[in-house]
């Protein structure tokens, strides 16, 4: 508990560390202008604004907080208490408020004298304040600031944020600074789609282990099954409620499904728009939201985006590898603050294309939606971390961090293997398919990747092939699990797709004409 009184508990608060004295304003003039090329624009205040409303933009709705511990160069001003208590926020400092008292700091150091002060003993009382903090679920700081940055490192970078924004110096030396990753699911999507995201999430556990927070917006509440399921791997569930289901709905019916085959479905539709709601539920700086039809294949951390990392969001290439314009939102780098900051413009923005879901350079949907409002504090995010199997570039499989089944999914390649013809798939596929023409030398590779995962839950290899061929009869079902479960068990890179499929399904006309293995 805060204190003896309160009914307040460590869940309800928030550490608030602020750097704005004189010595700190004189470092950060330094430091941002050493001539040496290195990005430094994030040392004060992100953008000026005043520190109530940086804190305001990284609080989430869903999970208010009522005081804060202040960590600061001088004691809060009372304009600073009063700005904070006008957003329903109590503002606590241990001098100020006669939490701790000097006498009882000493004896708890076993100090000869008791006749102690910040000014003989700034060590002594910022080892207070630093184990204090530590004990406080949420941090707030500055990044550039090497008591923040640790503040953020002993939280794994979880439920942690900077007022500063952009990047953690410190990072590029200590990359230990971890970046949530976020679903979304609505129990009104296909079945495929959750086995998919399975998948998706067994690929995080299997990459990272428990070193990195997975969230997912969840909407439903009846597939208790599930919900375990996502307990059992310590996936943090957030209800999710969307207010804005008819305005998606009307959307999706004036869509058009020659552009996108998410337009023939209303539930897979729900989940592709569910992301607009992040700012609401998420406590962090930045967050890595990838589509269930992901799988993360190495680590990656806060240091991997630069220093002059995304004011807004990151999204990388679609169709055309080398055509480095942000465009597909299947992977997005998102600064939470920014979207929180602008959740209530970006909804009216939205409700304004219900008539029309298309967007600048005719993008559609939600990945248009973001493009266009969000275009000036958009970035280009690496492609290595949203490679697709249908692209050839050797250093983006090499170097892959997340593989992103971009229009045809691991059972549609197992499909083209089999020899299934072009009218089995949406007309909005046909673009991808035409590519078999073009060797496709790296999809057994990451077809491989999805493979490990996916087999490490029978049950849901099962499900997953059961929804992909169930309707073409049991034995391609159970070509399907074979080929997943043997290609899955295989060590290294350099595996083969043509030898885990029973000769009698097999085309082999269309391996040898599409791929090198």
């Amino acid at each position: 508990r805060v204190d003896s009184t309160s009914h307040t508990t460590l869940s309800d608060g928030i550490c608030l560390h602020h750097r704005n004295g004189l010595d700190w304003q004189e470092h950060c003039n330094q430091w941002e202008n050493i001539p040496d090329g290195v990005w430094r624009k994030n040392c004060m205040n992100d953008r000026k604004l005043p520190l109530h409303e940086l804190v305001r933009y990284r609080i989430p709705a869903k999970y208010p907080k009522s005081w804060i511990y202040y960590i600061g160069d001088e004691e809060p001003s009372e304009y600073l208490i009063e700005d904070f208590k006008s957003d329903g926020i109590s503002l606590i400092h241990r001098e100020k408020h006669n939490l701790l008292s000097d006498e009882d700091i000493a004896k708890a150091a076993r100090l000869k004298t008791l006749h102690i002060s910040a000014e003989t003993h700034r060590n002594l009382f910022e080892v207070v304040d630093y184990f204090t903090c530590a004990e406080i679920e949420s941090f707030i700081g500055n990044s550039v600031s090497t008591f923040s940055a640790n503040q953020i490192a002993l939280r794994n970078g979880m439920k942690s944020s900077w007022y500063n924004s952009r990047s953690i110096p410190l990072g590029e030396v200590l990359p230990v600074y971890h970046i949530p990753l976020v679903y979304t699911y609505t129990e009104e999507s296909q079945g495929l789609g959750k086995s998919l995201l399975k998948a998706s999430i067994l690929s995080v556990r299997g990459t990272f282990g428990m070193s990195a927070d997975i969230h997912i917006l969840y909407h439903g509440q009846n597939d208790w099954q599930f919900l375990m399921w996502l307990k059992k791997y310590s996936v943090i569930v957030h209800t999710h409620e969307p207010q804005w289901l008819d305005m998606i709905e009307t959307m999706r019916q004036n869509g058009n499904p020659a552009h996108s085959h998410l337009f023939l479905h209303q539930g897979n539709y729900i989940g592709t728009w569910q992301r607009i709601d992040l700012p609401l539920f998420i406590d962090a700086e930045y967050v890595l939201f990838v589509d269930s039809d992901t799988i993360i294949s190495n680590t990656f951390g806060m240091h991997d985006f630069g220093l002059d990392v995304t004011p807004g969001l990151a999204a990388s290439a679609e169709a055309d590898e080398d055509f480095k314009v942000p465009w597909n939102v299947g992977v997005v780098l998102f600064n939470v603050p920014k979207l929180r900051e602008t959740h209530g413009l970006f909804m009216e923005f939205i409700n304004s294309h219900t008539d029309n879901p298309r967007f600048a350079n005719n993008n559609i949907s939600d990945q248009g939606a973001y493009l266009e409002f969000y275009a000036d504090v958009t970035q280009f995010l690496d492609t290595t971390f949203n490679v697709k199997p249908y692209w050839g570039n050797r250093r983006n499989f090499k170097d892959r961090k997340i593989v992103h089944f971009h229009g045809l999914k691991p059972h549609d390649f197992l499909k083209i293997f089999m020899g299934y013809p072009v009218d089995s798939w949406a007309v909005a596929l046909h673009s991808l398919l035409s590519k078999k023409g073009k060797k496709m030398e790296f999809v057994c590779m990451v077809m491989h990747d999805f493979s490990k995962f996916v087999s490490k839950d029978e049950e849901n290899l099962r499900e997953y092939c059961e929804n992909a061929f169930g309707r073409d009869g049991e034995k391609k079902v159970d070509v399907c699990i074979k080929f997943f479960s043997d290609l899955g068990a295989e060590e290294g890179d350099n595996v083969s797709c043509a030898k885990h499929i029973d000769s009698s399904f097999i085309n082999v006309r269309t391996l040898l004409g599409l791929f090198s293995s």
